[in-house]
């Protein structure tokens, strides 16, 4: 029977903190990335939603008024 290099009972505390704290601080990094990507990319879609529609009406009211 063969036991794992990677064994965290055989690990020193020291060891242990050290990569819990990398860990959780890895986490919160990327959770913090993620969600500013996700409101930047809402962001700007929202913009340029607005903008598209702005750019509709003012096409749309040109139209009408070329038939008048």
């Amino acid at each position: 029977m063969t036991t794992s290099n990677f064994s965290l009972k055989s690990r020193s505390l020291k060891f242990k903190w050290t990569f819990g704290a990398s860990a959780a601080i890895f986490l919160t990094f990327f959770l913090f990335s993620y969600a500013i990507y996700q409101g930047i990319g809402q962001m700007l879609l929202n913009e340029e939603e607005q903008k598209v529609d702005s750019l509709l009406a003012e096409t749309t009211a040109n139209e009408v008024l070329k038939k008048w």
